[in-house]
């Protein structure tokens, strides 16, 4: 298993990637996502830079209302990816940049519950460490840092098909794919399809209400069921990537509270 890095990412963006839109839309408006953080004055000239040519108005209420949450979201996000592959802000936003994000989306999107950008969250993050560790990487070599990303870029992080594979057991769609996937992840990697699939469909007795499941009535994922027959580094690992994970989103109480995915 790969080590993550803590890539922090822009906190405002992460936190609207975890909102739940549908609540928003039904409550407020979109526009009223803005209304629940803090923008810095960092975030709003960015925002004002990139925005304001194309909807010829001012506010972030209004760029989301003229283009949209998905086509905003995508935007934006283009803008930090540049940043991190180049050192400095693009001219304009390039949706480029995200495509392969978006596919990966995509691929996701049966086994997540609709309304938020968790998936697109992991993803965007998994890009971001690659280009910080391929940027780490090749520093001194010869060609040039930004060709030799753009070659490897993709070939970094990827979740390997076992992973979609074991989702398709599930009945039930999640709200925190991001983590789902990340544990399942590692647990395939450490134990292999075959024990990942014997644990999934094992009948369990002791079963109990602080046990972490998805899957709904065939499977039942009991987190101690994987976790307990782990090696000692193996474990050291697991929660490194997760700590690894949790902050560079900008979570902090998803390590102290019961969490049912």
């Amino acid at each position: 298993m790969i080590k993550l890095p803590s890539v922090l990412l822009p906190p405002e963006f992460s936190k609207l990637l975890q909102f739940n839109l549908h609540q928003f839309d039904k409550m407020d408006g979109l526009d009223s996502i803005y209304d629940k953080i803090d923008l810095s004055i960092h975030t709003k000239i960015i925002i004002e830079k990139f925005f304001q040519h194309i909807t010829g108005k001012r506010g972030v209420h209004n760029f989301l209302r003229y283009l949209g949450w998905i086509n905003f979201r995508d935007r934006f996000g283009s803008v930090y990816l540049y940043f991190m592959l180049y050192d400095r802000y693009p001219e304009v936003t390039d949706t480029e940049l995200v495509k392969d994000i978006l596919d990966l989306e995509n691929k996701l999107a049966k086994y997540s519950v609709d309304g938020h950008s968790r998936s697109f969250l992991l993803f965007y993050y998994l890009k971001m460490a690659s280009i910080h560790i391929l940027k780490n990487k090749i520093f001194d070599q010869e060609q040039s840092e930004t060709e030799k990303i753009s070659e490897q870029i993709t070939e970094s992080f990827i979740i390997p098909d076992e992973i979609y594979q074991l989702l398709d057991y599930s009945e039930i769609k999640t709200w925190y794919i991001d983590w789902v996937v990340l544990i399942l992840w590692h647990f395939n990697s450490y134990l292999g399809k075959d024990k990942m699939r014997e644990l999934l469909f094992k009948k369990d007795s002791t079963d109990s209400k602080e046990s972490k499941d998805f899957g709904g009535d065939k499977i039942k994922f009991n987190y101690q069921n994987f976790y307990s027959i782990l090696t000692g580094d193996q474990k050291k690992e697991f929660a490194s990537n997760m700590l690894a994970y949790g902050h560079s989103i900008g979570v902090k109480d998803i390590f102290f509270e019961h969490l049912r995915v």
